[in-house]
């Protein structure tokens, strides 16, 4: 008997889902593989800004308990089928987060199986937020003009100058 590839889960949720909290989108985060039962590890990669998702588990029985736990966290018990808001703090110390999230659903006589889902911040250019323009003074961005797509902004300095008013 040869193990197959992969995490073994002798209790499976019947869905699982990431969702866009923001109040404009309301939409499905895909998972990468796409949901089945039983695959066991996802990935999913959101929008540059997003600081929050909810996380839909739904268990194929009633009677199977669902605990949540993000990047290590305090464990948190889910209602089978109801959003759960997550928050990514630290997604903003890195250009590349990624947080993890674990699922274990387990039946009344304790079996159980784990799902793990790795929350990756996507690239800067997908974000929505953009500075309109940004002059400095005495310099103005080497006299270059502002382009609001390009995240970082060189001003030079004479060796005389103190000060940069932005």
């Amino acid at each position: 008997v040869e193990r197959t590839e992969g995490d073994i889960l002798e209790v499976m949720l019947k869905n699982l889902q990431v969702v866009d909290e923001a109040p404009e989108a309301s939409e499905l985060y895909t998972l990468t593989p796409d949901f089945k039962t039983d695959t066991g590890r996802y990935e999913t990669t959101i929008s540059y800004t997003d600081r929050t998702v909810s996380l839909i588990a739904t268990a194929e029985s009633e009677r199977h308990t669902i605990i949540l736990s993000v990047d290590g966290g305090a464990p948190t018990t889910l209602q089978s089928g109801e959003a759960k808001e997550i928050v990514l703090d630290g997604f903003y110390a890195s250009e590349t987060a990624a947080i993890p999230v674990s699922i274990t659903v387990t039946a009344e006589e304790g079996r159980s199986g784990t799902y793990y889902v790795t929350i990756r911040r996507g690239p800067r250019s997908d974000g929505e937020a953009r500075l309109a323009e940004l002059e400095t003074a005495p310099n103005n961005l080497n006299d270059l003009p502002f382009d609001r797509e390009v995240a970082k902004q060189t001003v030079t300095m004479t060796r005389n100058q103190s000060e940069i008013t932005v």
